[in-house]
């Protein structure tokens, strides 16, 4: 293992915090992906990580606004071109945004084995997670679901589990069922999200949509403000003719949110296609492993705007 300069730790550490409280809240998460493949790139071509390396912040225009004025220039060696970002700063920057962004940074730097990269100090070697709301902090507490408190899901997997969190998204409580919806007309309905999915049904037969299904939320344009461009679709099959098809979904969406949709063929995976439990993190319920993985890796979620904040 390479020990870590002490003096490089306490450069990298501070330019950290700098991108962390003045950089990182005024970018997009297509911005921070942009930055981290810029300075992946330049980290091909040269050891940034050793210092010495001086670069010019109109370079890197998504850290430019950041930069303080005055600020003194180095020369960089080779091009002889003046700068104000050093190499080990942008090596902070890429680690950080590389993080938020959910990449394994602290174990990336490894080669058969072996660590060719110093890494960031120990204290700042924490996964750092979208901010999560203050439900997801108490029921990470107490492993209870507090009623008052909006229960939301997961960016991967958003569902709606309690009147409160139905009540964020403006949909309509059902006590019996224990599931929201968000759309319940006289012609047509459908849920809120239910462990990544939701239920639609029609009364009307000559609706273009079949009358009663499931869809991944991820897979329909239009959900959830509309429904009908299902590219994710969760096929059951009923022994015999459905009268109420409203009456059905509602049944089967109760279940899945109780943890009992194996009884209509429904289980649980994680995004990439691993079965897990439908109280796990991430868990997306659906029949087919292979359709979620497929789904989950067609789609970039940092361009997705989360079901919960959609307005």
């Amino acid at each position: 293992m390479i020990s870590i300069d002490p003096f490089f730790a306490m450069s990298s550490y501070w330019y950290e915090q700098w991108y962390k409280n003045n950089v990182s809240p005024n970018l997009s998460r297509k911005q921070k992906m942009d930055l981290v493949k810029k300075i992946s790139e330049l980290s091909l071509r040269e050891p940034i990580f050793h210092g010495g390396l001086y670069y010019p912040k109109e370079d890197f225009p998504e850290l430019a606004p950041y930069v303080s004025p005055g600020i003194s220039k180095g020369e960089h060696p080779i091009t002889k071109k003046e700068g104000e970002l050093t190499g080990v700063q942008l090596y902070a920057v890429f680690m950080a945004a590389a993080k938020e962004l959910g990449f394994p940074t602290t174990l990336g730097s490894t080669y058969k084995g072996k660590q060719i990269l110093p890494d960031l100090p120990k204290a700042t070697k924490r996964y750092i997670h979208r901010k999560k709301p203050e439900a997801f902090e108490i029921k990470k507490k107490t492993k209870k679901k507090i009623p008052g408190i909006p229960e939301l899901g997961t960016d991967a997997a958003p569902s709606i589990e309690n009147r409160a969190g139905c009540n964020q998204v403006n949909g309509k409580w059902l006590d019996n069922h224990n599931i929201c919806l968000l759309s319940d007309g006289c012609i047509q309905g459908y849920t809120a999200p239910i462990k990544g999915i939701y239920f639609y049904w029609s009364k009307e037969p000559t609706w273009e949509v079949e009358s009663l299904g499931a869809c991944h939320v991820y897979g329909d344009d239009f959900y959830p403000k509309g429904i009908g461009t299902c590219k994710s679709k969760i096929e059951f099959k009923f022994s015999k003719k459905i009268t109420d098809p409203r009456r059905m979904m509602l049944q089967i969406a109760g279940d899945v949110m109780r943890g009992k949709g194996k009884k209509h063929g429904i289980m649980c995976t994680t995004p990439n296609g691993r079965p897990v439990g439908c109280s796990a993190h991430n868990a997306v319920a659906g029949n087919n492993p292979v359709q979620i993985k497929k789904l989950y890796d067609n789609i970039k979620l940092e361009g997705v705007k989360p079901f919960r904040l959609r307005k």
